[in-house]
């Protein structure tokens, strides 16, 4: 038995060693290898199990069940958790094949793959995996400890607390197969308005939609994808539509380049639907946001695409700069968008030609944009709409019961590409003082340009701030804020020019207008302080706003959600204190790349 208890030792150090390792890989998604890191695990479990076989299953079962003999039985249960792991790392290994496959369901000039295909077998092996996870996680965690090494102990009880949210990952998985079969198949054609969101030029939603496109799936598999200058778009618009307050100085019309104006996703999107369809004559069956930078992060694992006809090679490096620089200075003038028409096609044939390994990591750069909300995503179809919506890429203002709120936006207004080169910060200071909550948030501009290469990086940077708080919050008061007088290029009082009835909802729900340059709306249910910032190359601006939330401690807690503007790269810190007391009693600060939930208990 000694000699058992040793064999099974030796060999178990090696499978909680592969088992770290998948939980490393899990934990980034990297699901291939993740599966070959079960079928090693499960490798040296049966290593611990030879010594086992010259029994019997029947004797050693009956020799586990006897007093003293639960090294016997962990030693079963171990070589059973392997192979239930192995099984499940070799289903995994058949998702990822699906995947790799579908990256056919993007070549418009072949067959193609069908999408039901690959969802189906896609679903069928996440279901495998998770079931099989699951028994395993019963088994390793009915085991006597004493026969895992004492060095490997920690690391071993990590894993098997881990598993229920390696199954739950599995699962959420095979629900997003669902999804992506849904999105894209159907008997018949689906059509998706893709607005590429350049959060160099910050807006709402992300950023300013220069160029569009149009991605049509017909029986599951791409038909066409469409991508043309938004302008050109805007200019078939038959009706005069007056544009926003704080664009109507920049433009005379609201076309759907500027719809997006609404900080809630879902209603910017409908609002970008009624212009496409007035403007093209068309439906689509959603609006889907992308965060251009994801084409760098892309270009980055399938390689650069040559355009001799513009003397240029488009890499991650300078994909961004090199277009734009092209449609600002050297391009077509008539057709500045030219080059962006012409990368399109080069692009999506890199995607789809991608070898499996390589498709593998393009995944998993989606599936993270989805959760960093650099894809954003609305949906005629509720089904599909209420799964954007669980999963957090539908962009919606987000709405918490018990809990305080602050989402800051920041729109450029004619300041070129400036937001790529101005560091942002957020400092969110709150004093509790019985059941409210005082902040101070400050908000910080750095702006870098004004000697760079690029033109576009040197111009004054003039951004609309719109701050979301709570639907009864109070101003208190604000500093540092641009006091600007902004002229529209026309007169919008004739019958020429039509008021969107929803832009006209928004903008006369004022129900105060400061005379330090506030303005106070109402949007997707929260209260939202509005007010120019506008900070010169090579400048720092600064601006204070306070304000106060009354009734928001509850049960001696208090609790913050801050939410995070899609194409915004910024900094956070927070801090809070109690009474009149101003020493903090909790703080953090560090990078906003997701909402923050902040939770103090006060004793």
């Amino acid at each position: 038995m000694i000699h058992v208890k040793d064999e099974v030792v030796q060999q178990s150090a090696f499978a909680v060693d592969n088992l770290q390792t998948a939980h490393d890989d899990l934990k980034m998604l990297q699901f291939a290898s993740a599966s070959q890191d079960f079928i090693a695990a499960y490798d040296n479990f049966s290593k611990a199990g030879d010594s086992l076989n010259f029994m019997g299953a029947t004797i050693t079962g009956i020799i586990g069940e006897l007093p003293g003999g639960s090294t016997v039985k962990s030693a079963r249960n171990l070589l059973e958790a392997g192979r239930l792991l192995s099984n499940a790392g070799s289903a995994m290994t058949t998702a990822m094949e699906a995947i790799a496959d579908s990256g056919g369901i993007f070549n418009p000039d072949s067959q193609g793959v069908a999408v039901g295909k690959v969802a189906s077998t896609l679903q069928k092996a996440l279901l495998i995996s998770k079931e099989d996870i699951s028994k395993a996680s019963a088994l390793l965690a009915d085991i006597d400890s004493d026969i895992i090494p004492s060095d490997k102990q920690e690391a071993f009880s990590e894993f098997v607390s881990k598993l229920p949210a390696f199954k739950e990952t599995v699962d959420q998985s095979a629900d997003y197969a669902k999804f992506f079969k849904d999105l894209i198949e159907s008997k018949g054609t689906k059509r998706y308005l893709v607005l590429f969101q350049n959060p160099s030029e910050l807006r709402p939603t992300g950023g300013f939609p220069g160029t569009y496109g149009i991605l049509t799936f017909k029986d599951g598999k791409l038909d066409d994808f469409f991508v043309d200058d938004i302008y050109n778009l805007d200019g078939q618009l038959k009706e005069n539509f007056v544009p926003p307050r704080q664009l109507q100085h920049i433009t005379p019309t609201w076309g759907m380049r500027d719809a997006a104006w609404f900080v809630d996703f879902p209603t910017s999107a409908r609002k970008v639907q009624e212009f496409y369809k007035m403007e093209s004559g068309q439906n689509v069956d959603g609006v889907i946001a992308v965060n251009p930078k994801i084409v760098s992060q892309v270009l980055e694992i399938v390689g650069a695409i040559d355009m001799p006809q513009y003397d240029v090679k488009l890499d991650s490096s300078n994909v961004m700069t090199t277009i734009q620089d092209q449609v600002e200075y050297k391009g077509n003038r008539v057709q500045p968008k030219q080059i962006v028409k012409d990368f399109a096609p080069l692009f999506l044939q890199k995607v789809y030609g991608a070898p499996s390994d390589q498709w593998l990591t393009i995944f998993n750069i989606l599936v993270a944009s989805m959760d960093e909300r650099k894809i954003l995503m609305f949906f005629n179809d509720l089904s599909l709409e209420s799964f954007a919506t669980e999963k957090g890429f539908g962009g919606q203002v987000k709405q918490v019961e018990g809990s305080d709120y602050v989402m800051p936006t920041i729109s450029n207004v004619k300041g070129s590409k400036t937001d790529a080169v101005t560091d942002t910060s957020f400092d969110i200071s709150t004093r509790v003082d019985g059941k409210d909550a005082f902040h101070t948030l400050t908000i910080t501009r750095q702006h870098n340009g004004g000697d760079r290469e690029f033109g576009f990086y040197n111009k004054q940077n003039p951004a609309y701030v719109r701050v979301l708080v709570p639907n009864n919050a109070e101003f208190v008061s604000i500093t540092g804020n641009s006091q600007t007088v902004h002229q529209p290029l026309i007169n919008y009082s004739g019958d020429d020019f039509r008021q969107d009835s929803d832009l006209d909802y928004f903008e006369t729900n004022i129900y105060s207008n400061h005379d330090r340059g506030v303005i106070t709306y109402q949007e997707a249910g929260k209260s939202e302080f509005g007010f120019w910032m506008v900070t010169d190359p090579r400048k720092t601006k600064t601006v204070t706003l306070t304000y106060r939330v009354p009734n928001i401690v509850r049960n001696n807690a208090y609790e913050l959600l801050v939410q995070k503007q899609p194409g915004l790269e910024a900094r956070v810190k927070f801090s809070i204190s109690k009474d009149s007391d101003f020493k903090p009693v909790d703080q953090w600060s560090g990078a906003f790349t997701k909402d923050l939930q902040f939770k103090v208990n006060f004793r």
